[in-house]
């Protein structure tokens, strides 16, 4: 199967499903739920951001920009972080993206400044 049980709680095969096609008479064919908003929301309380301006720091405009489409100054920043292109382009892959400001050492700060 594609999701095995993890805990089982018996040996024996299951029972073979009954229907293996759709069936072609519904018994409605009206919606079971109806949506309760047009448009998806981030969630209750959340808003998306759309005025960046309103963010104690600026936009990270570099960081999610693809590696193809870096300069090469900010290349060679990247790749002294330990960045290649995939790890560049596939976001939350380098450890270094957790730390903190703080816990950078004298070498990656300036590299991270360049970004």
């Amino acid at each position: 199967t594609l999701n095995p049980t993890l805990n089982p709680t018996s040996l024996a095969p299951t029972f073979k499903p009954t229907t293996l096609h759709p069936t072609l008479n519904p018994t409605s064919l009206a919606p079971t739920l109806k949506p309760t908003t047009l448009h998806p929301t981030l969630s209750p309380t959340e808003e998306e951001v759309t005025d960046y301006s309103i963010l104690p720091y600026p936009y990270p405009r570099t960081r999610y920009t693809q590696w193809t489409e870096l300069g090469s100054d900010v290349k060679t920043s990247a790749r002294n972080l330990g960045y290649n292109r995939n790890l560049w382009d596939n976001l939350e892959l380098m450890e270094l993206e957790v730390f903190s400001y703080d816990d950078l050492t004298a070498e990656e700060i300036p590299n991270v400044l360049a970004l």
